[in-house]
C-alpha cells in the first residue's frame, strides 16, 4: 500500500487533517502505529456524549439541535463499535463501519456549510430528504413486514414535500439524500475527493460478499512480510480515519454552537498532530505542516 498521501484538509473548518508524511525511496521497516490512534479514539465517545448533552441543554425542542445531536450520537455509537471490533482484531468488519463514519462526516460537513448560510432551509431540506428516504425503505420492505401504518404516518408529509420541490429535485433527494448529489461528488465539493477515493477503494471491498480474497490468503501472509505490512498499513489508516472523522465533527459542532469544549477537543487535535509527527519521523520522511 502506498502510504504517501497528498495533503488535504479533512474539514475546511477544522484544524484536523489527514495524516501526511512522505516515505523515503529506500525501503524502511514498517512500524505499526495503530495503537497510537486506538488510544486517541477511545477518548472520543465520552466527548460525543458530553457535546450531545450540551446541545440538548441549549435548546430542548429545536430542529437544529436534534439534527446535530443525531449525527454526533450516530458517530459515537459507530466509533464505539469500531473500537470494539479493533480490540478483537476484527479488522475487516471494522473497516466497513469506518467507511460509514467517514461518509457521515462528509454529510455533516455539507449540512453545517448550508446551515451557516441558510439555517432554516438546511434543516427543512435535511428533514424532507429523511422522510422521502424513509418512505422508500418502508415501501421496499412492505412484502416482508407490515409497514402500512408507518407509511401512512409519513404520507401527509410526503405530499407537502412533493409540492415544495420540482420532480427532478425530489428524485435527487430520494436517491442521494439532502445533498442531492452522489457521495463522491459531495466529497469533491468539500475538497475531500482524494481521501474519499482512498477510503472507498480500501474499505468498501469488505462490504461485498464476493470480495473475500483476504480470507483465502491469510495463512499465506505469514510468509509474506510485504503482504502483512500492507494489511497493517490499512489497519493503521482505518484507526486514523475513524478517529479523525469523529474528531472533525466534534470540532465543527463545538465551534458553531459554542459548546465550551475547546480544551478537550484541542487536546485531541494535539494528540493527532503529535502522532503525525512521530509517524513521519519513523517513516524517514518529512512532516508536512
Amino acid at each position: 500500500m502506498d502510504c504517501t498521501t497528498r495533503r488535504r484538509s479533512l474539514s475546511p473548518l477544522s484544524r484536523l487533517r489527514l495524516n501526511v508524511y512522505v516515505r523515503r525511496e529506500d525501503k524502511m521497516p514498517f512500524i505499526d502505529n495503530s495503537a497510537i490512534y486506538r488510544d486517541i479514539n477511545r477518548t472520543l465517545p465520552e466527548i460525543c456524549t458530553t457535546i450531545c448533552a450540551v446541545l440538548e441543554y441549549q435548546a430542548q425542542a429545536d430542529d437544529t439541535t436534534r439534527i446535530l445531536a443525531s449525527h454526533i450520537r450516530k458517530a459515537e455509537r459507530s466509533l464505539r463499535a469500531v473500537n470494539l471490533l479493533h480490540d478483537n482484531e476484527l479488522w475487516e468488519p471494522a473497516q466497513m463501519l469506518v467507511r460509514a463514519l467517514f461518509e457521515l462526516q462528509i454529510n455533516y460537513n455539507h449540512f453545517l456549510r448550508m446551515y451557516q448560510g441558510r439555517p432554516r432551509e438546511a434543516c427543512a431540506r435535511l428533514m424532507d430528504a429523511m422522510v422521502l428516504i424513509t418512505l422508500k425503505h418502508f415501501r421496499s420492505a412492505s412484502a416482508a413486514i407490515d409497514v402500512d401504518e408507518a407509511v401512512m404516518s409519513f404520507a401527509q408529509a410526503e405530499g407537502v414535500i412533493l409540492k415544495r420541490y420540482p420532480p427532478d429535485e425530489v428524485r435527487k433527494l430520494t436517491k442521494y439524500g439532502f445533498t442531492g448529489v452522489p457521495l463522491d461528488q459531495a466529497a469533491i465539493a468539500i475538497q475531500q475527493g482524494d481521501i474519499y477515493n482512498t477510503v472507498y477503494r480500501l474499505f468498501s471491498r469488505n462490504v461485498h460478499s464476493t470480495d473475500h480474497v483476504e480470507m483465502m490468503t491469510l495463512d499465506d501472509l505469514e510468509d509474506d512480510p510485504e503482504g502483512v505490512n500492507s494489511l497493517r498499513a490499512r489497519n493503521e489508516l482505518s484507526f486514523y480515519i475513524a478517529g479523525i472523522s469523529v474528531a472533525s465533527m466534534l470540532d465543527l459542532t463545538n465551534r458553531i454552537r459554542k459548546c465550551g469544549l475547546d480544551d478537550p477537543i484541542a487536546k485531541v487535535s494535539g494528540a493527532f498532530e503529535e502522532a503525525r509527527k512521530k509517524i513521519a519521523e519513523q517513516a524517514g520522511g518529512a512532516y508536512a505542516d
